[in-house]
């Protein structure tokens, strides 16, 4: 007697395609899962971002500029709130020189410009980018001839971390008073 080969069962083939659709939508469903994940995640990186600093030295009694004012840039306390009174030689460090930033004294107009990389932090996602850059803790030190040597923070004591994006040059406008 020859064996018939009998039909497929209909019940088994059902069961055979409706496995493989629940692992495929299963699988999509976690590929789905992952890419909105890392698209409200992204990526968070820690590294350095360079602004301008336009620095301009004025009298502090008249406001004239004033010419030939030597620029020390130095790496300090975030605020002057930080403890008790800051010492000049204790509490600060001196920035290392770039190949750029030899010796930075301002013109006849008062005025000398220099960049710097400051601290930045951010995260990267398909659709947003964002990140802050730390000013705070970056400090110059103005000396002139005939007048008293100053020291102020480059972002005017402001707790608050610059948006990245924001590429405007920091303006930092320094008084300085006669000896």
């Amino acid at each position: 007697m020859s064996e018939s080969t009998q039909p497929p069962n209909p019940k088994r083939r059902w069961y055979q395609f409706s496995m493989r659709t629940l692992l495929i939508l299963v699988m999509l469903s976690c590929l789905g899962f992952l890419a909105a994940y890392y698209a409200e995640t992204g990526v968070v990186w820690v590294g350095r971002h360079k602004l301008i600093v336009n620095v301009v030295v004025v009298d502090a009694s008249s406001l004239s500029p004033v010419p030939n004012a030597a620029i020390e840039v130095l790496e300090g306390p975030d605020t002057l709130f930080e403890g008790g009174s800051p010492i000049v030689d204790g509490d600060f460090k001196v920035v290392d020189a770039s190949s750029d930033l030899v010796r930075l004294t301002t013109n006849d107009d008062g005025y000398a410009t220099f960049a710097h990389s400051f601290f930045a932090t951010g995260r990267d996602s398909p659709f947003t980018e964002s990140g802050n850059v730390k000013t705070s803790g970056i400090w110059l030190r103005i000396t002139a001839p005939g007048y008293r040597p100053t020291l102020v923070p480059v972002d005017q004591q402001s707790t608050q971390s610059r948006d990245i994006q924001d590429e405007s040059p920091i303006l930092v406008t320094v008084p300085v008073g006669k000896q």
